[in-house]
């Protein structure tokens, strides 16, 4: 199984262990059905550190019969918005740097072709001026 793992999260909420992380990444992804290897991940994580996940308001535990049903909460969905919205921020200030180093190229690669263009056309008067004389 492989899993993806935004660290970005762990900018948001500094106090996350990495069992806390890998499960909080399992709950994000709404697993539905539990295999071997989400069962073995599951199992790293210890009772406390699901509890303090609900005590920070990051997950809701719900039990039906036997069985527990953790979700995701406004709070962490909120905090992970935020984390979207500034990584959109950084993309679109990547982007515009991107933009101006686009454009200085363009503007370096014309004043070159002018300049190559300029140095044909006086070859170009020499060897005809050549000829002439």
């Amino acid at each position: 199984m492989i899993l993806e793992i935004d660290t970005s999260i762990l900018d948001r909420i500094p106090t996350l262990s990495i069992n806390q992380l890998v499960f909080l990444t399992l709950v994000l992804n709404d697993i539905k059905t539990i295999n071997q290897d989400i069962q073995r991940l599951l199992s790293l994580v210890n009772e406390e550190e699901i509890q303090e996940l609900e005590t920070q308001g990051l997950i809701s535990i719900q039990y039906d019969r036997d069985t527990q049903v953790i979700s995701k909460t406004e709070k962490l969905e909120g905090l992970l918005k935020e984390d979207k919205a500034m990584l959109e921020i950084k993309s679109l200030r990547s982007s515009e740097k991107s933009d101006n180093k686009l454009f200085a190229l363009n503007q370096f690669l014309i004043e070159s072709l002018l300049e190559w263009n300029k140095n044909i056309i006086t070859l170009d008067d020499f060897i005809i001026n050549d000829f002439q004389s």
